[in-house]
């Protein structure tokens, strides 16, 4: 309680002291200073500060041509070709293990084996390229796919 006192009367103080200092300075400010002082503060002072201006010249640099393109050397040629043949075995491989398993399901029984032409007649004047999934186990085998239209 008696700090409380104390820091209340210090307060009270030094706010009477500041309002005394506003006061003595408005009263030193008359009717001759204060236009001086109004356009310092409200003109001068508001105005942002005058950037140093520095006009450059650029020049007008041509366009390079392309640069050509580096020819890859042979270890990175047979790199490249190692990890191509690596990505084609396994796409191989899995399209090998898909096709295998639907040729031994039975709801695809039919298109296991190629289309008998004595049962079928009129299949080659319908289907202009005829395709079973045993074909498609050999063209696998024989590496034909290559691209995903083959």
């Amino acid at each position: 309680m008696y700090v409380t006192q104390i820091s209340q009367k210090r307060c009270k103080n030094d706010l009477i002291r500041n309002l005394e200092k506003c006061a003595i300075l408005s009263c030193l400010v008359g009717q001759r200073e204060q236009p001086f002082f109004e356009d310092l503060i409200l003109n001068e002072v508001a105005k942002p500060p005058v950037k140093k201006r520095v006009d450059w010249t650029l020049e007008v640099v041509p366009v390079a041509p392309p640069a050509e393109p580096q020819k890859p050397q042979e270890e990175e040629v047979g790199m490249l070709e190692e990890e191509e043949e690596d990505t084609l075995r396994d796409l191989r491989i899995f399209l090998r293990d898909v096709t295998h398993r639907l040729a031994t399901d039975r709801r695809f029984r039919e298109f296991a084996k190629p289309v008998d032409p004595q049962k079928v007649p009129d299949y080659a004047t319908r289907i202009k390229e005829p395709m079973d999934l045993s074909t498609v186990l050999t063209q696998i085998d024989s590496r034909q796919y290559l691209a995903a239209g083959d």
